[in-house]
């Protein structure tokens, strides 16, 4: 009997009919027992990981409205998706309006561009910005 290893896949041909099993990365062809064949070519040194074993996709934060023109002191309430207990906060110091815990803004009483953030509250560090100007 053969073995092949093949990116990450084992196959092992046992009296001409072929049993594959999933196992984990090598480097390089193995061969076992006796037997012939022509394809035991080494897998490439920068082998994939297996499939189902790619690590998942970074959080994402995001703000609905992203944009968004109010008249003075007119209100707009922010969300985030995916749902989940953020900070609200306006990066301006001065001069832009408020926001409230569930996110209702409320903007100034001037003209003004400002700049809303959600901080995830169990994660500090995932943002997201939304901009309110006020027209």
């Amino acid at each position: 009997m053969k073995t092949y290893f093949v990116r990450c896949i084992r196959a092992a041909l046992v009296g001409g009919s072929a049993l594959v099993a999933i196992s984990a990365c090598g480097g390089g062809a193995a061969q076992t027992g006796g037997g012939t064949s022509s394809n035991s070519a080494p897998a490439p040194a920068n082998n994939p990981p297996p499939p189902g074993n790619n690590p998942p996709p970074a959080p994402t934060l995001a703000i609905t409205p992203a944009a968004v023109d109010l008249a003075t002191s007119a209100t707009q309430t922010f969300t985030v998706t995916p749902a989940t207990a953020v900070n609200w906060s306006i990066d301006e110091t001065s001069s832009c309006g408020n926001i409230s815990a569930a996110g209702l803004y409320t903007a100034p009483s001037a003209a003004a561009t400002c700049h809303i953030t959600a901080t995830a509250q169990s994660n500090a560090s995932l943002k997201a910005h939304a901009t309110a100007r006020t027209v």
